[in-house]
């Protein structure tokens, strides 16, 4: 009777440390995924951002705008446009943007652009 309750006190006691060294692994690992996983999506991003399609899909769209905004004639309308511009254009790196299209934002920022032909 004494060996059949050590053997179970043995029996509860390799399954309670199997659990526990399963419960260990499982908390060790979700926590390093939680530390690890936004530094890993942070290069995905950064990688996106810096491929070829992106950019040239950023340029195109950034080179709509500018035409949408050589057309405005309003002053409402180039407002609200160059908002849109500067917003579009913050997510892309301007030096892989066109010269053509890196100069024209520059000339945006500084308000160069902003008043030509808007006179109504």
């Amino acid at each position: 009777m004494k060996q059949q309750v050590k053997d179970t006190f043995i029996v509860v006691g390799v399954v309670v440390l199997v659990i526990g060294v399963i419960l260990g692994c499982v908390y060790g690992y979700l926590a390093l995924y939680s530390d690890v996983k936004p530094r890993f999506e942070k290069v995905e991003r950064n990688v996106f951002e810096n491929t070829p399609s992106y950019v040239q899909g950023k340029a195109q769209v950034l080179t709509k705008l500018r035409l949408d905004f050589e057309r405005a004639e309003t002053k409402a309308q180039k407002t609200s446009l160059k908002q849109m511009i500067l917003t579009e254009a913050a997510t892309v790196k301007r030096e892989q943007l066109p010269s053509s299209l890196q100069s024209f934002l520059r000339d945006l920022e500084n308000g160069q652009l902003y008043l030509e032909r808007t006179e109504k």
